[in-house]
């Protein structure tokens, strides 16, 4: 038996532990590497670029005996965390409306898959852009079914597009809607 055992752990540092999302990679990662996911965070492990599963929290193998020349990598997603996306819809295209989304990770798979690869940054202007994508049918599709009813009042045309948001973002993309406001653009 060896004197020494030698490990290698990934985990999030402080500074991570805010972030929607955290990328950590380690290439040729040694047998005793073991992955620590904290509480309120999953990890997608992605080993030798193959997908593998969802870490909840604890520790975990990620390299196992007599595996070599191993790449390692994790998406660390908070599920305390939320993303604010600010939207438009200009009054030239369509009705001047703007708002805020703020949206949290529902179903870490589904959301995974919408928007995989690239950086933590890229993955959240990924995100951004789908739901501001969606938006605008939505608008047009409720003004259309309410119409006035809704138009002349924020409170009511936000009442009407949440449940619309929240079942949309949920089941596409794996998203919680957290909040929603709408506003007339001036």
């Amino acid at each position: 038996m060896p004197l020494f055992s030698f490990s290698e752990t990934i985990s999030l540092s402080g500074s991570d532990q805010s972030d929607l999302f955290t990328i950590k990679e380690v290439k040729n990662a040694i047998k005793k590497t073991v992955a620590v996911v904290g509480e309120n965070h999953y990890a997608i492990f992605i080993k030798n670029g193959e997908y593998v599963e969802i870490l909840g929290e604890g520790k975990h193998q990620v390299v196992k005996k007599g595996e070599k020349n191993v790449s390692v990598l994790l998406i660390y997603v908070s599920m305390s965390a939320s993303l604010h996306v600010k939207w438009a819809i200009p009054r030239e295209e369509f009705i001047g409306l703007r708002g805020e989304i703020e949206v949290k990770i529902g179903d870490i798979g589904k959301a995974y898959k919408e928007i995989e690869g690239g950086s933590a940054e890229k993955l959240q202007l990924k995100l951004r852009s789908r739901i501001c994508n969606e938006i605008r049918p939505m608008v047009a599709r409720i003004l259309e079914e309410r119409g006035e009813e809704v138009l002349g009042d924020n409170i009511e045309l936000g009442k009407a597009l949440s449940p619309a948001i929240a079942e949309v973002l949920q089941k596409d993309y794996g998203l919680k809607l957290v909040g929603l406001t709408v506003e007339k653009a001036e």
